[in-house]
Formats: structure tokens, sequence, C-alpha cells
């Protein structure tokens, strides 16, 4: 599945890895039944290493995240 193999690319900001990630995730959850943690998962999980790494820990201090708070806390950490 290309969801799996997607990687954020060098040079590729976060709002454009987000898109085609939101992208990918809508041609497979067809009956849009995926969890916001799902779709965080498959954000991070091929995030430049140095953001997701950064990450991690961040997220694990909110409870109820969303993909729109994923993508807002790893655009914070790609502009710092």
């Amino acid at each position: 599945m290309e969801l799996e193999r997607r990687t954020q690319g060098p040079g590729e900001v976060v709002t454009e890895y987000a898109k085609a990630i939101r992208k990918l995730i809508k041609q497979v959850d067809f009956g849009r039944n995926w969890t916001e943690e799902q779709k965080i998962y498959f954000f991070i999980k091929r995030l430049k290493t140095d953001l997701s790494y950064a990450f991690w820990p961040l997220l694990a201090l909110k409870n109820n995240s969303t993909m729109d708070m994923a993508i807002e806390f790893a655009q914070r950490i790609e502009d710092n």
C-alpha cells in the first residue's frame, strides 16, 4: 500500500507531506472509519527523523489529539 511507503521527502515541508498523507488516507479509508489516532500514526510514521523524534513527546502530552493538531505540532517543530 502506498500509504505504508510514503515518506517525507528531502526539502518537502510538513504541509506538503500532510496533504499527501491525507489524500492517501482518503483513498484507503473508504468508509471514513479511521480514528484520529490511526491517521496520526501514518502521518508521524514517515516524517523526517528529526521531526518524528521531537514530535512524539509533544503529542503524548495531549489527550484527544487530532490530525490537525499533529500537523500543527510538526509545523512548529519544523519552523524552529
